[in-house]
């Protein structure tokens, strides 16, 4: 009697939360997204430009005024700081970057003139759009000096 080595064929079963992935692909595609989600996520929490526009960006206005990202189902604050400054996009109602990259050119160097409009100090920033003037806004909230 000759011996014959048997050789077991492996299952790559894994149960998560009860769902069943009978191969590998499967398994490494999961755990794949899971990883790009969990960096993206990473990615903004610890982006200091991302923390300091996060609440003065206007999502909702930005979705609506640019229905491609939305289509793209992309953080819209993300796409902002990656492509929308660069192209030119409002990221507010009442920040025109084009109006105030006119007021100061400076800020063309920059990148992104939001976050050159920030900045700023007070009463010395240029406006960013025709309805809104900072020294008026300063004078009446003496606070807004103080931020930076």
């Amino acid at each position: 009697m000759a011996f014959e080595p048997r050789v077991e064929k492996h299952h790559y079963y894994w149960n998560l939360f009860d769902l069943q992935f009978g191969d590998r692909e499967t398994w490494q595609r999961l755990l794949l997204t899971i990883s790009i989600k969990s960096c993206m996520m990473l990615r903004r929490w610890f982006d200091p430009d991302y923390t300091r526009l996060q609440p003065i960006f206007d999502a909702a206005f930005y979705l609506r005024k640019y229905p491609d990202v939305e289509s793209a189902g992309v953080d819209p604050l993300q796409h902002y700081l990656k492509d929308g400054a660069r192209e030119g996009r409002q990221p507010l109602p009442l920040f025109l970057p084009a109006y105030y990259l006119r007021a100061c050119p400076i800020a063309e160097g920059v990148g992104n003139p939001l976050l050159h409009f920030l900045m700023g100090k007070g009463a010395e920033c240029p406006n960013p759009h025709p309805l809104f003037d900072c020294a008026a806004y300063v004078r009446a909230h003496p606070e807004a000096a103080q931020v930076n």
